[in-house]
């Protein structure tokens, strides 16, 4: 398929379902807030937790659809010296996205109709941080549109994508195939959706749509336009963890983080310790590179449906917590209740050398960690507030007879448990806390009851 008939039909596609389907006026009673356009994780994955986004930052939303990203990013920009650009080929998601900003009367965004491959050209700028989620995986040369984001980066900026998970999808791509088989071209797209609701009707329990995560019960098959993009999208590929080592290296680019944003387990996802009991196994595996860690681990799980990942030209220092200028906090999905209070009652109900279990509400993601004489020390002063350095001196108070490396190591443990999950980040302390989307939502009622 050629450039332009991509253009042609996957435009087509989205004028006439936008996607994904949303409703101007939810915009009252909720903040969809998507986990790769949080502040807290871009500062510290993507800047080594040292600037800023809400100082002075160019921020493009590449396809940004019918605007999940865009409004969450608008609505934590809100007040600040910032500037959102949004482009998008169809003026039907445009419309959306913008009538969801009207609601919330954002006046920080441009608005642009055009298609993501045409950026270079629009003279736009270079950009702090580009969001692209969803989108290079329907062109039909993602490298060309890599290539067209590389292009307006700024030096030391950020890219973060979404791509589509090659084996987590494989029963999408069974019912595509199977979509081409029942349909055909002079079909028109109404034909075409009823056939395919028939078609998922008919699938036998056992059948891999049914016992994948893509389930069919989790698909809305009263929402056409989710229908549609999922089993009859015209132009749509996927990745393996090579894939996008590939794409983003040929950009010119560094990948400097690789996450799974819709699971719990986060960065877990991609580490053979959350695979790998046998011992000999583990050891195999984990004295390969990186990227064949990661591409193991992939294959390991089998069922990661989506790849965000973040990228920039040059690698950035990562923080560390046995570095003690740093401030961690939890990330911004949490509240105080579930985060600080929530992960010190943990630890108050095991016995020192037990097993610690702390889940985020009711998901699967679970972090795990041995309790030693000074964990409850530790967490009962993480508040999102104090350095480490302040809280090595705070438990020292506490516990005179233990040494700095015996608390350090502490709450290394503790930290890195819930760092492995991206729930627990560091950043520098001149940077403010960030608000949590609780908390932006109800800013935003308050301001436009």
């Amino acid at each position: 398929m050629t450039e332009s008939a991509y253009l042609t039909s996957v435009r087509a596609q989205y004028e006439d379902l936008p996607y994904p389907l949303r409703n101007p006026e939810d915009e009252r009673k909720r903040l969809l807030s998507p986990l790769s356009a949080c502040l807290d994780r871009i500062t510290h994955w993507g800047f080594g937790g040292k600037r800023d986004l809400r100082d002075g930052c160019r921020v493009l939303i590449a396809g940004g659809g019918t605007g999940d990203g865009l409004i969450f990013f608008a609505e934590q920009l809100r007040g600040y010296d910032a500037e959102i650009v949004y482009v998008d080929i169809s003026k039907a998601s445009l419309d959306i996205a913008q009538k969801r900003a009207a609601v919330r009367k954002l006046d920080n965004i441009r608005f642009i109709h055009d298609s993501l491959l045409n950026i270079p050209k629009l003279g736009l700028g270079e950009f702090d941080y580009i969001d692209c989620s969803g989108v290079l995986h329907h062109l039909a040369s993602p490298d060309v549109g890599m290539k067209a984001l590389a292009d307006v980066l700024k030096d030391d900026g950020i890219v973060c994508l979404m791509l589509y998970g090659l084996y987590g999808r494989t029963a999408v791509y069974q019912m595509q195939s199977l979509a081409r088989i029942i349909t055909n071209p002079n079909d028109s797209r109404e034909k075409k959706l009823e056939l395919t609701r028939k078609t998922i009707a008919s699938l036998p329990a056992d059948h891999w749509l049914n016992k994948s995560r893509q389930n069919a019960k989790n698909v809305a098959v009263t929402d056409d336009n989710e229908i549609y993009d999922l089993f009859l999208h015209s132009q749509d590929r996927a990745y393996t963890v090579p894939d996008i080592y590939d794409l983003v290296e040929g950009a010119g680019l560094q990948l400097v983080h690789l996450f799974a944003s819709h699971e719990p387990q986060g960065n877990f996802l991609y580490d053979p310790r959350a695979y790998a009991r046998d011992p000999e196994l583990l050891k195999r595996l984990l004295t390969l590179d990186v990227r064949k860690q990661q591409a193991a681990a992939e294959l390991m799980n089998g069922q990661i449906l989506k790849h965000n990942f973040y990228a920039r030209r040059t690698p950035v220092k990562k923080p560390l917590p046995q570095d003690d200028q740093w401030l961690p906090f939890c990330w911004m999905m949490y509240t105080e209740d579930t985060a600080y209070k929530g992960l010190s009652d943990a630890v108050a109900k095991v016995e020192v050398g037990k097993e610690v279990v702390f889940r985020e509400d009711d998901s699967k993601g679970v972090v795990s960690f041995i309790k030693n004489p000074l964990s409850q020390a530790v967490v009962d002063v993480l508040d999102g507030k104090n350095t480490i350095r302040d809280i090595l001196k705070r438990v020292q108070a506490k516990h005179p007879s233990a040494s700095r490396n015996q608390i350090g190591d502490a709450f290394v443990s503790i930290y890195s448990a819930l760092h492995l999950h991206n729930w627990m980040l560091l950043r520098d302390p001149k940077i403010k806390p960030f608000l949590s989307a609780t908390e932006l939502q109800k800013r935003f009622l308050a301001m436009h009851p």
